[in-house]
């Protein structure tokens, strides 16, 4: 997506305005509500955008925007350099009343035991006097990952797996000790849709936004900071956040503080990225062909300095030198014909390098002979089997039936995802990345009325349905004794009419109610009904 709501600020922000200090901040989609996170490139474009963070985002969402690849990138994506991120960890919830919880990873695998059994077994959190409980319950397969708010403090974080698991799942994973916050400051970096614990000893990248807490005393250089919110107490202990942004350059100032919370400053990078279009994957990653153009993005880290672009191609190299422009990111066209692993690297000192693999172009034979083996898109509505690529097929139901028969497709690929146009009375309409399950819930409301709709799975094929709604068959006007009588009239009885009726109109006069209705069409009914009681006389 293009753009995303800061949840600090409560503003929409462009991709392509978030600046270096921004990029880490805290934003959410607009439409569901889920947290997304700052990209430097969306897939194969060079542009800057916003992706959902996993398991956060619906596929409903009309700006679902999943991570996927096609870049190859050496940027730094979060606050730390070498840290990784882990399961079991201390995170922040920066709103203005702040609060502090424990990250547990969710339940993967149930094995052979039924989810009612996670309600007996939780999670024990003990921190100085203080315990808290998570339960299984809430680290269920599909939750992603479960929080347990807890207080800040200097004692660790101890979890205890308590009360009885199932058989099947180990307990190991959730356990462990996690340690307090230092009275300093503990510096907080946002990754991965989440502020995260910076570990002691980690390095901080210089411009980058961070979260502080510490002892309400202890209070980072003002110069630096943005913002403070209210002090939560625990144990005697009064403790504040603060929102600050790291310089571009290190002070002595800074140095000292740096020292007093058990962190190191580091230079930013320069990132590098190279997009192109791959015709292959290998277990190392995309495979792109020789011969086509590759663009380079670059974004300089700030800085005065000149810049070297040096470039590596598996036949020899070539580097140049270039000023940074106020422009960023520069981007960059070029190809290479030979096959093997080119590097392009920026500022050897800096740690900017990115690599592709190349290799020849397959030919088209051995294109149609790879895509000959996959199986094309089919559905198949009842005994109707729609193949990808045929003509358009109509379906109509014919008097009588009201549900659709039953919707099979094909293949049955779970990572499938299909975008559906339909045109019915209503105008044109559009869906992308539906599941197998959610196309058939859309074929089902379109049965029983006029939609044209096109269906897309993209390398499998496409296909073309025409729903009509059905006819209304238009009953025959039953022939009431009255207008029978008004046939009688005329002299003209029908072949199916009655023996009683034939038997009346024997009776009259049939000569004397032509006189008499003779011109005056609009009377001879209740002159027939008289004649006919004379008759009976």
């Amino acid at each position: 997506m293009d753009y995303a709501r800061d949840r600090r600020t409560r503003r929409i922000v462009q991709a392509d305005k978030v600046s270096w200090t921004e990029r880490n901040r805290a934003y959410e989609c607009p439409v569901c509500k889920a947290a997304v996170h700052y990209k430097t490139a969306m897939g194969l474009r060079p542009y800057p955008g916003f992706a959902h963070n996993a398991h956060a985002g619906r596929l409903d969402c009309d700006l679902y925007h999943p991570s996927f690849g096609g870049e190859v990138s050496s940027g730094w994506t979060g606050g730390l350099e070498d840290d990784e991120t882990g399961e079991f960890d201390l995170c922040l919830d920066d709103q203005e009343n702040w609060s502090l919880f424990l990250r547990f990873p969710e339940i993967s695998d149930l094995g052979n035991a039924r989810l009612r059994t996670l309600s007996d077994g939780s999670v024990n959190v003990v921190t100085g006097s203080d315990s808290r409980n998570i339960s299984l319950m809430e680290l269920r397969p599909g939750v992603g990952s479960g929080r347990l708010v807890v207080p800040p403090s200097i004692n660790s974080y101890d979890a205890t797996p308590t009360g009885k698991w199932p058989a099947d799942l180990l307990s190991d994973r959730w356990g462990g000790s996690c340690e307090g916050l230092n009275l300093r400051g503990t510096p907080f970096v946002f990754r991965n849709g989440e502020w995260e614990r910076v570990r002691p000893g980690a390095e901080l990248k210089l411009g980058t936004e961070i979260r502080v807490v510490a002892e309400a005393t202890n209070a980072p250089p003002a110069m630096y900071s943005s913002g403070s919110a209210f002090i939560l107490s625990h144990n005697k202990v009064r403790w504040r956040m603060w929102r600050m942004v790291l310089p571009d350059a290190v002070s002595n100032l800074l140095d000292r503080w740096a020292e007093a919370i058990e962190v190191s400053f580091a230079q930013p990078t320069d990132e590098l990225s190279l997009l192109g279009v791959p015709h292959s994957f290998s277990s190392d990653g995309p495979i792109f062909p020789t011969g086509h153009p590759f663009i380079a993005k670059v974004k300089w880290a700030p800085d005065e300095a000149p810049g070297a672009l040096s470039l590596r191609t598996p036949l020899g190299s070539e580097s140049s030198s270039t000023w940074r422009t106020e422009e960023s990111p520069t981007y960059l066209t070029f190809s290479v014909r030979d096959a093997g692993m080119t590097t392009l690297t920026a500022n050897y000192d800096r740690l900017g390098s990115v690599g592709i693999e190349t290799a020849p172009e397959p030919t088209l034979a051995e294109v149609r002979k790879k895509l000959g083996a996959v199986q094309s898109l089919q559905i198949r509505i009842g005994d109707i089997a729609v193949t990808a690529w045929q003509e358009r097929v109509s379906l109509q139901p014919t008097p009588g039936q009201a549900e659709l028969p039953p919707i099979v497709v094909l293949p049955d690929y779970d990572s499938l995802r299909f975008d559906m146009q339909w045109t019915t009375d209503d105008g044109v309409k559009y869906d992308y990345g539906l599941t197998a399950q959610m196309l058939q819930a859309r074929l089902l409301a379109c049965w029983g009325d006029n939609a044209d709709v096109y269906i897309s799975a993209g390398a499998f094929g496409s296909v073309r349905l025409l729903f009509i709604r059905p006819n209304r068959s238009q009953s025959s006007p039953s022939v009431s004794r009255t207008m029978r009588w008004a046939v009688f009239a005329n002299g003209r009885p029908e072949p199916s009419a009655s023996s009683w009726l034939r038997r009346g109109l024997a009776a009259a006069n049939n000569g004397f109610l032509r006189g008499r209705t003779s011109g005056t069409s609009a009377r001879w009914l209740p002159l027939l009904v008289n004649e006919v009681k004379r008759s009976k006389k």
